[in-house]
């Protein structure tokens, strides 16, 4: 039997629906609403940039603009909802700092994030039983931090800050 190879040039590799915004302060940029950056060369080539981890705790991403230092997720909130307001602060909702989509990313405030703990946090995937199953999966029974992450619908980061007691701290 013949069979021809796949042809991979065929297949559209690019995100579907994705929104792209000209970055305000260089027109060659356009930043999208899954936090990518495209650059328009003066010879008119267009390049998808990929964002720079910071080197920090929290491993931001951060892209280099005319040599500058610009954070993806201020990038992508600044251009598709408007600047910061005073006193609030940048949250990633599933607290996966390379999640930079315009739909993981939120202002809010001090108050409101830190004030409630667990289940009674607005956006809390989790109840204290699940964390607590989390933590007892992992410890006796050596189940990944992959697999409870796709068995509780939660990023492996946030699996991570569960077991490691960064997160759910209370229990």
């Amino acid at each position: 039997m013949n069979v021809k190879p796949f042809d991979l040039s065929q297949v559209n590799l690019e995100p579907q629906n994705e929104y792209w915004m000209p970055v305000s302060f260089n027109n060659n940029y356009e930043i999208s609403d899954l936090g990518r950056l495209k650059h328009t060369c003066k010879n008119g080539n267009v390049k998808i940039l990929k964002p720079n981890p910071n080197g920090t705790k929290r491993n931001y991403r951060y892209y280099q603009i005319s040599g500058k230092r610009y954070s993806v997720q201020k990038l992508v909130l600044n251009h598709f909802i408007g600047q910061k307001p005073k006193g609030m602060y940048i949250q990633f909702i599933d607290n996966d700092t390379s999640n930079n989509a315009l739909s993981n990313l939120r202002y809010n405030s001090v108050d409101n994030n830190h004030g409630k703990k667990g289940e009674k946090k607005a956006q809390s995937k989790l109840t204290e039983t699940q964390v607590i199953y989390i933590r007892m999966l992992f410890s006796k029974y050596k189940v990944t931090m992959k697999d409870l992450s796709g068995m509780f619908g939660v990023s492996i980061p946030q699996i991570h800050h569960i077991i490691h007691r960064h997160h759910w701290t209370h229990i």
